[in-house]
């Protein structure tokens, strides 16, 4: 199993999302209300670790989707 990271830039927060997460879809979704020029998805990442420290990396706010059940 993959995780991606989603990085909105324009409230200061990233997200861990297991790759089947059909709020990530691998990358491809668009999370709601979120300006794609200042989003973007991160990875993929072999690990939850690996999707983290990436998260932490960009010195935003790091919360794990609720909807993949991290």
């Amino acid at each position: 199993m993959g995780y991606y990271v989603f990085q909105n830039r324009a409230d200061g927060w990233v997200e861990v999302h297991y790759a089947d997460c059909p709020h990530c879809n691998h990358g491809f979704a668009r999370p709601e209300g979120t300006d794609p020029a200042r989003s973007e998805w991160l990875g993929p990442f072999t690990s939850y670790l690996t999707a983290e420290s990436a998260a932490k990396e960009t010195r935003a706010h790091v919360k794990d989707c609720e909807n993949c059940g991290l």
